[in-house]
């Protein structure tokens, strides 16, 4: 079964997508892609994306995020950055991006996205300390373990992942 509006289309299937996979299957997720298409086409939600964005370009491509139910218990906290670091800083790609979503559920500070606010302002500094720690990849998004954002970068940078 297939629903259409105007140039999206959601397909019915029998099968979660792959980056909906989760141990609790115990949902619709009919109910959360729906959820989804709804949010995104709220003026509101879409004036503030070209608010946000520093040349406040209007022709903006918006795609959904995966999302994932989870119960009391299950570990969903992580702490990432969702660009190559080294194209960032060498040709800019990815820098006009903005991520975001709406949650249909409370956070708490053990539930929620972590932020390091500021860090663009000395994200060229921190990755040049990562290479000499020999820790910097050449991925598409890095997953920031404690090796690499240490208390020393806390002090040094004044800021630190917050809910």
């Amino acid at each position: 079964m297939e629903a259409r509006s105007g140039r999206q289309c959601i397909k019915r299937t029998n099968s979660l997508p792959p980056l909906l996979l989760s141990f609790n299957l115990n949902f619709n997720i009919d109910d959360l892609v729906m959820e989804q298409q709804i949010m995104r086409q709220d003026p509101q939600y879409y004036a503030l994306y070209v608010a946000l964005r520093h040349d406040h370009a209007w022709r903006l491509i918006s795609y959904p995020y995966y999302a994932k139910f989870a119960k009391p218990g299950d570990h969903t906290s992580f702490r990432y950055i969702d660009i190559s670091i080294p194209k960032y800083l060498e040709t800019g790609r990815g820098g006009n991006l903005i991520q975001g979503t709406v949650a249909i559920t409370d956070d708490d500070e053990e539930n929620s996205t972590l932020m390091c606010l500021g860090m663009h302002k000395h994200l060229q500094e921190w990755w040049n300390m990562c290479k000499a720690r020999g820790i910097a990849k050449e991925d598409h998004i890095h997953n920031i373990e404690d090796k690499m954002w240490t208390k020393k970068d806390k002090e040094r940078f004044q800021t630190d992942f917050k809910p």
